[in-house]
């Protein structure tokens, strides 16, 4: 929104943001699974990225596809409707997305919409395949472009990475966004110990660098 309606923008705070991802970092699975060239039909694909998804009641990952060297493998009952058998996971927070109700940690919501909701494996594997995860510096660069030319209320753009996050890297993001955005025009919160999912785990963080802004 920034880059499209500056004026409409009082502050951006970018919480593991995408969009300057490195290529190097998609494996030769993943470009072959969300790629659109046919070669796998699509109820394979589907299939297969269900499987990435799904963890079962005794684990938990991230629902990110990339990169497949952090898997591990584990055992989990049968899937639904018995097709699932076993697959890597990832380990990721197991913090419950609302206070008090069992079943609602990031990684049980996504077995219960993979169980329940037909449509969203599909839109999951179309928001890999067209989404502005890679390559987006020039999108960044409109922004620096707005700040520099007083459009807008923000003087700098904020991030909030974890600092183990194997998918948004810190040290690289920084890298690339200060190069896109300019350094001075960044500022950044590494939330020490945790990774893809500091939003959920870290909010206390992730608040604090909100109320930044107003300070």
């Amino acid at each position: 929104m920034k880059s499209y309606f500056p004026d409409l923008v009082e502050g951006l705070v970018l919480i593991a943001p995408g969009g300057l991802i490195r290529t190097h970092h998609i494996t030769w699975k993943s470009r072959l699974l969300y790629s659109t060239s046919g070669l796998l039909p699509e109820w394979l694909i589907e299939r297969i990225v269900a499987r990435r998804l799904w963890t079962g009641p005794e684990t938990a990952r991230s629902i990110e596809p990339e990169p497949d060297t952090d898997a591990v493998t584990t055992a989990r009952p049968d899937g639904p409707q018995g097709e699932l058998k076993s697959r890597g996971v990832y380990a990721t927070s197991r913090h419950g997305l609302l206070a008090g109700r069992p079943g609602s940690t990031a990684s049980q919501v996504v077995d219960w919409q993979i169980a329940h909701h037909r449509g969203f494996v599909p839109a999951f594997i179309s928001s890999i395949r067209h989404g502005p995860i890679h390559e987006q510096q020039g999108r960044w660069g409109v922004i620096r472009g707005n700040v520099e030319a007083g459009k807008g209320m923000i003087g700098a753009v904020h991030v909030v990475l974890g600092e183990t996050d194997r998918i948004i890297v810190a040290d690289e993001l920084l890298e690339d966004a200060g190069r896109a955005l300019g350094p001075e025009k960044l500022r950044a919160t590494v939330v020490k110990g945790v990774g893809h999912e500091v939003a959920i785990s870290n909010p206390d963080e992730v608040v604090e660098a909100v109320l930044q802004i107003h300070r």
